[in-house]
């Protein structure tokens, strides 16, 4: 029987549907629910050390922020680090932190180290840690809409609450000692236990300022389960602590931690006998989505433009864009079932996009345009068709050259989370365009004779007009673009984009309403600026006489 292919005109909006997920322990966003309220739900995950700007894409958008966390969560995958022990440490602070510093706002800033977000993990290296947060923009009429929507402030028990008589809990506080056991003829069987701290549980006469929420490793229960399972009783050492008495992990040193065991007693043939399987024959077959939609052929991969709103879409998927600044690590996340499609990036500058936040304050003006095509290039090897990728944003990791050391960059990335089958059947064959956008337009455009010339660093300028005429200025750039083939730009082992807006009115300045323009020697100093430190570039005129 063939697969059904299912035409679908847009993803559910689900616009009476609240997300009611706890504010301190995000889940991961599913792709029945990537939209609430009318309004796609966005996340952002970046590692220890980043600095992370969060944007709405207009004006009269404001953040709303649904949950949050820095540290390690059990319910979402870390990306920073591998977590071989399972660790899980969190404080409850950080969303409250954050809702502070961005709710209601259009945008925000955010550096993720320990002087804001502390050490929740005390025994671990603070690059471990991940700061997630999912949150959603709204306008001035639909901000109303989440007002009517319940908060949730619960978190969920390590060990959930025992329902059944013959099940067993006991906790116990350092220093001491765990003891375990069961009538006679019957066996222990461990259901659930940690070594750690959970605010639901506490030590009578201990000191819990500011301590971690919630802060265990996994592996305790494994650990305790090859201790004690099928055994009539069963010793734990801790009268220093768990962890040098029991060989337990101690992920909270510097707290006083408790050891809870929740346990049953069986007969010795419960505990040997082992779950049957059963296994399905039966053939599967999923449906294939058919999204109704056209290409989109406007828009350059190599330079993202200004999201005009929140519920922009691409197939009927929305655009996610994510903005964190040089030395960033950003961790690109889409739901299980669903895959990465770079719709556009850049490591650099670009002015529609320009964050001040990661540029640097005592520069007096920005480039219009600083960034390597190689960015978009590596980004979308690391990334497309992928349920998840990390992306670091330095020049060796993405690519190119420091065009300018004394400016700080930012990585944009704009992408979307799509079914596999549309990306590759559908999306993947709208192609990309790959044409660099000109600096200047066509010569042919205006319409009347003109002229356009382009002349190397160290070579004289010279424009003339015959006798009687005079000069005007109609576009120019100093910088590199992949468009100039003289100068050796060409020839360079990537491709660079670079310019000021100023050299353009610098231009016009020096040669505007004469009959003969004449420069020595083109250079940075002429100009005032160079974009592109240490390579050679280009000035680009075009003009007219008059």
């Amino acid at each position: 029987m063939p697969c059904k292919i299912e035409k679908k005109t847009q993803i559910e909006l689900n616009l009476a549907k609240c997300l009611n997920t706890s504010v301190y322990e995000p889940v991961p966003i599913d792709s029945q629910f990537i939209y609430s309220l009318g309004s796609p739900i966005l996340q952002t995950v970046v590692c220890y050390g980043s600095k992370l700007h969060l944007k709405c894409p207009s004006l009269n958008h404001k953040l709303h922020i649904h949950s949050a966390y820095f540290g390690i969560q059990k319910n979402t995958k870390n990306y920073c680090w591998s977590n071989p022990n399972g660790l899980v440490c969190y404080r409850n602070l950080t969303y409250h932190y954050i809702r502070n510093l961005c709710q209601n706002k259009f945008s925000c800033d955010l550096i993720v180290t320990d002087t804001y977000f502390g050490n929740p993990c005390p025994i671990q290296n603070l690059y471990h840690n991940q700061l997630l947060i999912q949150y959603q923009c709204f306008d001035d009429q639909s901000i109303n809409l989440i007002k009517k929507c319940d908060t949730n402030t619960s978190t969920s028990d390590i060990c959930p609450p025992l329902n059944n008589s013959n099940h067993y809990q006991q906790q116990w506080c350092e220093p001491s000692k765990a003891i375990i056991k069961c009538p006679k003829g019957t066996l222990i069987k461990i259901i659930c236990a940690y070594y750690g701290i959970d605010n639901k549980h506490k030590c009578t006469h201990s000191e819990y300022k500011g301590c971690p929420t919630k802060c265990y490793a996994e592996n305790t229960i494994s650990t305790i389960q090859n201790m004690c399972n099928q055994r009539s009783i069963c010793f734990l050492e801790g009268e220093n602590s768990f962890e040098l008495g029991s060989g337990l992990t101690n992920a909270c040193q510097g707290f006083q931690n408790i050891l809870l065991i929740q346990w049953e007693c069986v007969s010795n043939e419960q505990t040997t006998l082992q779950p049957h399987t059963t296994l399905t024959t039966l053939p599967t077959c999923s449906t294939r989505p058919f999204i109704n939609a056209s290409c989109d052929s406007t828009h350059s991969p190599y330079v993202p433009q200004p999201l005009t709103n929140s519920t922009l879409t691409h197939f009927s998927y929305p655009i996610y864009q994510q903005i964190v600044c040089q030395g960033s690590t950003l961790v690109l996340v889409c739901p299980s079932d669903l895959v990465i499609h770079i719709y556009s990036a850049y490591f650099g500058i670009q002015e529609p996009t320009r964050s001040t936040f990661c540029t640097n304050s005592e520069v007096k003006e920005m480039p219009a345009m600083m960034y390597s095509i190689e960015s978009f290039n590596t980004v979308f090897l690391n990334c497309q068709s992928k349920n998840f990728c990390q992306l670091k944003a330095s020049v060796n990791s993405l690519g190119g050259a420091d065009l300018n050391r004394e400016i700080g960059k930012q990585l944009v990335v704009q992408y979307q989370c799509v079914d596999p089958y549309v990306l590759e059947n559908q999306i993947s064959k709208c192609g990309l365009d790959l044409e660099v956008d000109e600096i200047c337009p066509k010569i042919e455009s205006y319409g009347q004779v003109a002229h356009e010339d382009v002349w190397c660093d160290e070579d004289q300028l010279n424009i003339t007009c015959e006798l009687g005429k005079k000069i005007e200025i109609l576009c120019a750039f100093y910088g590199i673009h992949p468009s100039i083939s003289k100068c050796d730009i060409a020839n360079l082992p990537f491709r660079p984009v670079c310019y000021f807006n100023s050299s353009f009115s610098k231009l016009k300045d020096l040669c505007d309403s004469k009959e003969v323009c004449s420069v020595d020697v083109i250079n940075s100093a002429l100009l005032n600026h160079d974009p592109c430190n240490g390579l050679k570039k280009a000035i680009f005129v075009q003009w007219k006489c008059y």
